[in-house]
């Protein structure tokens, strides 16, 4: 039995460090007897698993009588076993149907198995021979409390859009009697995971066209800029024992927010946008600032102290932002980025992508992950909704409540009670429980003071979280102003003919595409003759791998792919049905494929009419721009001359976003004199606002009103 276990435990190590070292710990402890455990034998001389609980009657695991027979039973359920299929198997008992399911599946079936209870493990080591099973790469072993991650890394890599309808999940016999607990919270990890992918394909199905035209209007912008991967080396690991406090906007951020000015140059401020008027309201300067959303509103960054803020910024961030800004911008990865193609075609490297679990705030928490900050403190992360109200009270200018019609339930707060949250919030708040889990280097204290309870963090207040952790004077603001722009000058003149030639790029790629058409025409023919295993089949689907890694690696057409977000999602929701012949199975592949094709050639006209669009902006549209800024700045006078101040702040939050749409177009249209000056009294709208100074507020918007009547003109 010690031959048993020693080989067993050399398996363990070749895999599963962490759970190696457990169980080589309890042995050099002699701490391997398992009192509530034991191996029985089977009326077939089987070695089976027992538990015995409070001194009851052993709970058995496996078949008393014939526990062979019973396997193959239980292995029925997989018999329609497919491509792709991944299984997720809760408690191994004694492996046998583990050992069972690894010859049934192949290898495009990867299986996970989940034990609750480690003294199972231990017990099944120490009498029975596991090893081929612990060194399966196929096998992914996932024990309770020693390497939880490994269950959150097979959802994140193993379980996709395309696969999840065929991932299957159960329970092993009588587990779910002995770890109701357990199971329930296993299959609560697999529906969020579940629920999350379908999120993101929502959202980019929601807002492509918006994706698409602000990345167009980024290109430009990107190239005298800064990427994220310059933030990580010029970072290092220099900071792991100064803290990153991540700042979101959640109702309680108006209960500590004054504390935070003692963190200044002693932690690393990370703002999300909503939070950044807030910050500023309070002369607290953030060391950083994360926009991410398409439709982000510009009122967000309505301060005069904004501008020099460095930002962190994607493809997709509203473009209506960058006549405000004349600070840094870095950029991250986004999938299906035009940026992070250019940028690996000129540096070599792969731009920094950011885990995203749905929210801006879950971006800011992996930035201070990338930036190797072990320590990280959470404020204003409510996830939740207090007292009915959504944001803190200078996001939008008021304490603004709950929306109606959506769907509201409770969740447990950080003291015990219940509070209202939502579908979204309540994913971003298990996306934070799940990167506590997988990362256990890092230290998350929960300083919101309010809101859901995030499992894993220390709650203390803000006060007390900056005495324990801000200790060391850091001047990051002086390491971020000395990075310097990513590209040379050479370089930025390349990138920018590039772009401004996309066109030519899109009109060769259009041209491998049509021929890949051709080929799937070909295909159709040489299948419909039985031709299937001839020279020219195998040569036509050698070509088709080569088109797919040119689409893949082509910076234009991950642009393109934008506009096929809704046949590549569907596509991919039937990629791996399998069919009774191969006959029908390649049919259905050449159906798919031409699918995407196609949906690419139209994609690629769409971009090419956008793109002419951008710099041809007619009289009718701007005449149209000016007269919505026009309209707001009447109603914010009106309402200014009947002392009705109550509606202005939301007259303003539609001002600012018109206004910025007319100004881009006047810098679009080259019309700078007016660009230059309008931008110019953009400043001093934004002061006046800031400081309630009505009078001096209806002055300039007079001004600004004029400036604009005179220029439709």
């Amino acid at each position: 039995m010690k031959d048993i276990f020693r080989n067993n435990l050399e398996a363990l190590k070749a895999r599963y460090e962490s759970v190696y070292n457990y169980m080589a710990q309890l042995q050099k402890d002699d701490q391997l007897q398992c009192e509530n455990v034991y191996i029985d034998e089977s009326a077939n001389g089987e070695k089976i698993v027992a538990v015995r609980r409070d001194k009851e009657r052993p709970v058995y695991l496996n078949s008393r009588y014939n526990d062979d027979e019973f396997t193959n039973h239980w292995l029925e359920q997989f018999e329609d076993n497919k491509f792709k299929t991944t299984y997720i198997i809760f408690g191994t008992s004694n492996f046998r149907h583990v050992d069972k399911l690894l010859k049934l599946t192949g290898d495009s079936n990867p299986i996970l198995i989940y034990e609750p209870d480690q003294d199972i493990l231990i017990k099944v080591m120490s009498e029975i021979d596991i090893t081929h099973i612990l060194l399966s790469e196929r096998i992914i072993l996932c024990i309770r409390d020693i390497n939880n991650e490994y269950l959150d890394a097979f959802l994140n890599h193993a379980v996709s859009y395309q696969n999840q309808h065929l991932a299957k999940y159960c329970c092993m016999p009588n587990y779910n009697e002995l770890y109701p607990k357990e199971w329930k919270a296993v299959l609560e990890k697999i529906k969020y995971s579940m629920l999350e992918t379908v999120a993101i394909r929502n959202t980019f199905l929601l807002y492509s066209e918006e994706i698409i035209a602000n990345t167009l209007a980024a290109v430009n912008d990107f190239v005298n800029q800064y990427s994220v991967n310059q933030l990580q080396n010029a970072f290092g690991d220099k900071y792991k024992d100064v803290p990153a406090i991540i700042v979101a906007a959640g109702p309680s951020l108006d209960k500590n927010i004054k504390d935070l000015k003692q963190a200044e140059n002693k932690a690393f401020i990370v703002a999300v946008d909503t939070a950044l008027k807030s910050l500023l309201n309070h002369d607290i300067v953030p060391d950083i600032i994360l926009t991410v959303d398409s439709h982000k509103p510009p009122v967000l960054f309505m301060h005069t102290k904004f501008k020099n803020i460095p930002l962190v910024v994607c493809s997709w961030s509203n473009k209506e932002l960058l006549p405000l800004y004349t600070g840094k911008r870095f950029y991250f990865d986004t999938q299906q980025s035009y940026l992070s193609g250019l940028f690996y075609e000129y540096t070599g490297q792969a731009m920094v992508h950011l885990d995203n679990g749905g929210s801006v705030a879950n971006l800011a928490f992996s930035l201070a992950q990338l930036l190797q900050f072990e320590k990280l403190i959470l404020i204003g992360q409510d996830l939740a909704y207090p007292n009915n109200v959504a944001h803190a009270q200078a996001a939008y200018g008021t304490a603004d409540a709950l929306s109606q019609g959506r769907q509201y339930f409770e969740v447990e707060d950080i003291e015990g009670n219940m509070v209202l949250t939502e579908a979204n919030m309540d994913l971003y708040r298990r996306w934070f429980e799940e990167q506590i889990e997988m990362y256990p280097n890092l230290q998350v204290t929960d300083a919101t003071e309010g809101g859901a309870k995030i499992k894993g963090t220390k709650i203390m207040t803000l006060k007390e979280a900056i005495r324990q952790n801000c200790n060391r004077e850091v001047d990051i603001k002086a390491l971020i102003k000395a990075i310097p722009p990513q590209f040379e000058d050479k370089e930025q003149e390349e990138i920018l003919y590039r772009i401004t030639h996309i066109s030519d790029e899109l009109e060769a790629a259009e041209k491998k595409i049509n021929k890949g058409l051709r080929d799937y025409d070909k295909m159709t023919e040489l299948s419909r003759k039985n031709k299937r295993h001839t020279k020219e089949f195998k040569d036509i689907i050698k070509r088709m791998g080569e088109l797919s890694e040119f689409i893949d690696s082509s910076p234009e057409l991950n642009l393109v792919n934008w506009y096929n977000q809704e046949t590549e999602w569907s596509v991919l929701g039937t990629i791996y049905n399998t069919k009774d012949n191969p006959q029908e199975e390649i049919k259905d592949i050449i159906q798919n494929g031409t699918r995407m094709l196609k949906s690419y050639v139209t994609g690629i006209h769409q971009l090419k009419e956008d793109v002419r669009k951008k710099s041809d902006i007619t009289k009718e549209q701007m005449n149209q721009y000016a007269n919505q800024a026009s309209k707001h700045i009447n109603n914010i006078l009106q309402d200014v001359k009947e002392a009705q101040i109550d509606h202005i702040d939301q007259y303003m939050k539609e001002f600012y976003n018109d206004f910025l749409i007319y100004v881009n177009a006047l810098k679009t249209m080259e019309i700078k004199d007016s660009y230059n000056s309008l931008l110019s009294k953009l400043d001093v709208v934004v002061e006046k606002h800031e400081h309630n100074d009505y009078s001096g507020l209806v002055d300039i918007l007079s001004k600004i009103n004029g400036e604009i009547i005179k220029q439709e003109s």
